[in-house]
């Protein structure tokens, strides 16, 4: 998703670029008016929230040292009363012209870099790099399902009953393979400067409870605890850490 600051020219932005970008993707340029026009209307309601909301704790004060005073608020009420509605219509328009703005930006491509031919498909595309020779198969060619058959490295069937249309299990040398991919995609990454951070799997307890004598090792578990109570005995739901 594009960076909605790439739009606002006052904000050091270029629409160009995202036209330009458009253009050579053989795709609506008037998607890029559409969003400008949205992102201002978006802007504008926002400043009006802020400024009747500032008006409203101005108001709001005031109130208050009437009714210190006791003196006559009405008619400050019947002002704050009226900057609230004004405040949920404004909140009511920013939300809808930020669905829209949001969704036609979602909906655009990342900026095609000066490098990439322009074509409607893919007979100009450039090779960029190769290894190796091809081998010339005896035979029809083979796709990647008839290949990890061949292996023994997956199982469709059972991934299928399990999660759904397209599920599968990876095992044996499809998983070898799977982790040599993500292994070489870590050690691509690290080269160029980038840091891996694994984060911690947690165990709903219930499950935790199959897999572990609780009774013996609860203690010695790291646990998380919901906000909503931090008793053992009264909290089902802890997770612990793995």
């Amino acid at each position: 998703m594009l960076d909605i600051n790439l739009f606002r020219v006052e904000k050091g932005g270029n629409p160009d670029l995202v036209r330009e970008s458009q253009r050579r993707r053989f795709a609506d340029e008037g998607v890029v008016d559409e969003i400008i026009r949205l992102d201002e209307g978006w802007r504008k309601s926002r400043f009006e929230q802020d400024s009747c909301r500032r008006e409203l704790n101005k108001l709001s004060k005031e109130v208050g040292l009437k009714k210190r005073a006791r003196e006559d608020a009405s008619e400050l009420i019947a002002q704050t009363v009226e900057v609230k509605k004004t405040i949920a219509e404004a909140e009511k328009i920013t939300a809808e012209l930020e669905q829209k703005r949001d969704a036609l930006l979602r909906n655009l491509g990342n900026l095609v870099h000066e490098s990439v031919p322009t074509s409607k498909n893919e007979d100009d595309n450039l090779v960029v790099r190769t290894w190796g020779e091809p081998a010339l198969p005896n035979g029809p060619k083979k796709n990647h399902v008839d290949l990890l058959h061949m292996i023994d490295g997956v199982e469709y069937e059972r991934g299928t009953s399990v999660a759904g249309n397209r599920g599968y299990f990876l095992k044996g040398f499809g998983v070898q393979l799977n982790l040599a991919l993500i292994h070489y995609g870590l050690n691509f990454l690290v080269q160029r400067g980038y840091t891996p951070i694994q984060t911690p799997y947690f165990m709903e307890k219930e499950a935790m409870a199959k897999v572990a004598q609780l009774e013996q090792f609860d203690e010695e578990l790291y646990t998380v605890w919901p906000r909503i109570s931090r008793s053992r005995d009264r909290c089902v739901n802890g997770q612990y850490v793995l």
